[in-house]
């Protein structure tokens, strides 16, 4: 139980790593303030030695490099700005703001990008998994589907597959994947939205008589690339990170995607950073724990899970960031796009 996160400071070509049981859900919202915020919450944080104290792939799920001598600052995390690729997008314009005269970066090999941005040896963080079975038929239920598959095949017939499951699996299954593709499940074209109300985790394009394969994903995938490099040796690998764009282009447009209004998103992405944090976990661990002992169950919580510091700036302090970012990323020739009917909310 935990949604853990390494945080990091570098400066003067060494660095800080500090761990938090709780924060890789909220960390966008916790580290978007700024950097004398963030550096604030970050410290507030477990610090853990360097070279015992790194999460791998498997338990980090989110993360932050704050550079304080090149200005840079990496981020991976959030429940939503994971696997939301457009909402994501915006985010990071409206972060840009907080983080004036900073590089803003998203990592797309999360903890992996974190490790190796300070010195950290990759393959240390990496775990090598067992793939899931798979299956190249349409999900059971429309709103299961969360992968794209299109194949161009060598008779230049180009078929679009919906799929669920996860994007590794079936491109770790690497070429022969081609044989067992039944075309009569594909379609002419994808209109996603009247499958699923979320935006899809994933997409591909193999191209057989060219020999290319193409994908996109909305998750960090830390080590993905050089696993499916290996899998597919002989083709051409080409990782868009999360330009769905790609996709699109290579299929000539039969995959349509949801159209989402920008000040939707602002409003949104306002909700999830302007919303009062009155859940503490560790506290429901403990009087689950309690709760537990009274009926005579011996129960051990791990110290760290006990540890959830909290930095909360005052909701005004938090609204005039907020509404100072709208206003200066979304200005245009000296005016403001309506994003949202009520700025001041």
């Amino acid at each position: 139980m935990g949604q853990r996160a390494n945080l990091i400071i570098f400066s003067n070509n060494s660095y800080e790593l500090y761990y938090s049981h709780w924060c890789a859900n909220s960390l966008t919202k916790d580290l978007f303030w700024g950097p004398t915020h963030a550096l604030n919450y970050v410290r507030m944080q477990k610090r853990v030695h360097n070279k015992i104290g790194w999460l791998d792939e498997v338990w980090a799920e989110g993360g932050a490099v704050i550079d304080l001598d090149k200005k840079i600052f990496l981020l991976y995390g959030g429940e939503d700005l994971l696997t939301d690729i457009p909402l994501r997008r915006v985010y990071m314009r409206l972060l840009s703001q907080p983080w004036n005269g900073w590089e803003v970066k998203w990592t797309y090999e999360g903890i992996a990008d974190l490790a190796g941005y300070v010195g950290y040896p990759k393959s240390k963080v990496l775990k090598q998994a067992e793939a899931e079975s798979i299956t190249f038929t349409p999900p059971k239920e429309k709103e299961w589907l969360n992968l794209i598959m299109s194949v161009k095949f060598v008779d230049g017939c180009t078929k679009v597959f919906p799929l669920d499951g996860m994007i590794e699996d079936f491109l770790c299954y690497g070429p022969k994947m081609i044989a067992i593709i039944d075309k009569s499940h594909g379609y002419e074209e994808i209109i996603v939205p009247e499958w699923t109300s979320t935006f899809p985790l994933g997409g591909f394009h193999v191209d057989v008589a060219e020999r290319t394969l193409d994908y996109w994903l909305a998750d960090v995938a830390p080590g993905l690339l050089m696993k499916i490099k290996e899998k597919w040796c002989g083709w051409k690998v080409n990782w868009h990170m999360d330009c769905f764009e790609s996709h699109i282009e290579k299929t000539k447009g039969r995959i349509i995607l949801h159209d989402r209004s920008l000040s939707d998103m602002v409003d949104n992405l306002r909700d999830m950073l302007l919303q009062e944090n009155e859940y503490d976990p560790a506290n429901e661990l403990v009087q689950l724990s309690e709760k537990l002992s009274r009926q005579g169950k011996t129960v051990q919580i791990n110290s760290y899970a006990l540890n959830n510091p909290r930095y909360e700036l005052k909701r005004e302090v938090r609204e005039d960031i907020f509404n100072r970012a709208i206003q200066t990323s979304f200005a245009v020739s000296g005016k403001l796009l309506i994003l949202c009917q009520s700025l001041n909310r």
